[in-house]
């Protein structure tokens, strides 16, 4: 009497053994995972070629061409090369950021860079200030007008915050995503965590990597506004797709937005327009703007802030078509028949709730749907339609209780019952 049991509860408490091609599938998928991750962080070091650096040449216009002309003699194309009047007019072009440095012909020749734009466009253009004092017979002097701080000299900090800061932006908009309900309450949650993870991140990383050198308010707004910005695209992401929504928002900001963003190499360096694009995307702006608020405050910055609060409202935004979309069962109803956004939407709540006003009743639109309702109800019940809100249905159903059957009426004395015929209406039941 007992082994049968043994035997049934032996099949109850065995684990399935996954079968060997979906072990050495899963093995596949995992190496191409990890292979692909890896070039998407080593593609930009490796195809990135410096070319087309902003530079000024300020002095005669005669005299100019012919530094260019030995510019581009030594490395063509190295250089996207203006004119300029003289040394304030460099001066000024490079605290705005529109050159990265420049060239004034004197006596001496001397180059002026900021070495803050990046690393790596300070010491070209040291070089090429070496090779200019060479070629003219006379050494050239060298002037970093915007250095990096002196604890961070090579600007290291940056790019050591960039990564930290795309993965807070995914942390907390899977958080606000799978744990928030509701459009309003997810965009506080969304605008809360930017205002307090913006607040840690500049309050530390000016005593920890000495990055933020200016305006402590105008970082912190910026910082906390990159973070309100993917995290909301992220929470938007995971409401509008559930888990698929999770590795969409890594590949998006980590592995497509992030190596171009230009926080380690220059935009300028990229292969194609993929500099250009990845200012667009919240790792760059945000890069750029932080440089541009730390290092060079006469820069334009008119770009970079409706950037961040495009990808806010865009997060807000696919947020709020999913909510749409539940409360219509993943059909845009409220446009079919011309009727306005939500017409149908609200008929359909109130198909399940039993909840219909007189006015609903009596229009054409939903004529046929009323009437569906009421032979629902003679057929035994109403029943839950297909798109119907579940929400809406279960609030129904909480506030109208069971449903009763009313007592029907008792026959009049001396006048028989009467039946109902579907053609001839009313009859007389037979004597």
């Amino acid at each position: 009497m007992s082994s049968p049991s043994l035997e049934v509860h032996g099949q109850l408490s065995a684990k399935p053994v996954t079968p060997w091609p979906k072990v050495l599938i899963t093995a596949l998928m995992s190496a191409v995972i990890t292979s692909i991750i890896v070039l998407a962080f080593s593609w930009p070091t490796v195809t990135s070629v410096p070319k087309s650096i902003p530079l000024m040449i300020a002095g005669p216009e005669q005299q100019a061409e012919m530094v260019q002309d030995q510019l581009e003699d030594a490395q063509p194309d190295l250089f996207d090369v203006t004119t300029g009047d003289d040394r304030d007019a460099a001066v000024e072009a490079i605290e705005h950021r529109d050159v990265y440095g420049a060239v004034v012909i004197g006596q001496p020749v001397e180059v002026i860079s900021a070495s803050a734009n990046n690393a790596a466009t300070g010491q070209i253009l040291h070089r090429a200030g070496e090779q200019l004092g060479q070629k003219s017979g006379m050494p050239g002097t060298q002037t970093d007008l915007i250095p990096f701080s002196e604890n961070d000299p090579n600007g290291a900090g940056l790019g050591v915050l960039s990564f930290p800061m795309v993965m807070g932006g995914l942390a907390g908009g899977i958080v606000i995503g799978l744990q928030v309900v509701g459009g309003g309450r997810k965009i506080v949650a969304v605008l809360v965590y930017g205002v307090l993870a913006g607040f840690a991140v500049t309050a530390l990383g000016r005593p920890l990597l000495d990055i933020f050198q200016r305006e402590f308010e105008l970082t912190w707004l910026a910082v906390g506004l990159a973070f309100a910005a993917m995290s909301a695209t992220v929470a938007g992401l995971v409401t509008l797709l559930r888990t698929p929504g999770i590795p969409m928002a890594a590949v998006l900001f980590m592995f497509f937005a992030s190596p171009i963003s230009g926080t380690n190499t220059p935009k300028e360096f990229l292969p194609g327009p993929w500099g250009e694009i990845g200012q667009f995307l919240p790792p760059g702006a945000i890069s750029t703007l932080i440089r541009d608020i730390s290092y060079f405050p006469e820069a334009d910055t008119t770009m970079q802030w409706p950037v961040l609060s495009g990808w806010l409202a865009l997060g807000h935004r696919a947020d709020r078509h999913r909510a749409g979309l539940r409360a219509t069962g993943g059909a845009p109803l409220g446009r079919l028949q011309g009727g306005r956004p939500g017409h149908v939407d609200r008929l359909l709540v109130g198909l399940c709730t039993g909840r219909r006003s007189e006015r609903t009743a009596r229009s054409p639109l939903t004529r046929p749907f009323t009437t569906a309702a009421a032979l629902l109800d003679e057929r035994g019940g109403r029943r839950r339609l297909r798109r119907c809100s579940p929400a809406a249905s279960r609030a129904g159903t909480r506030r109208r209780g069971p449903r009763r059957s009313a007592p029907s009426p008792a026959p009049s004395a001396g006048r028989p019952p009467r039946r109902w015929s579907a053609r001839a209406g009313p009859a007389a039941a037979p004597r």
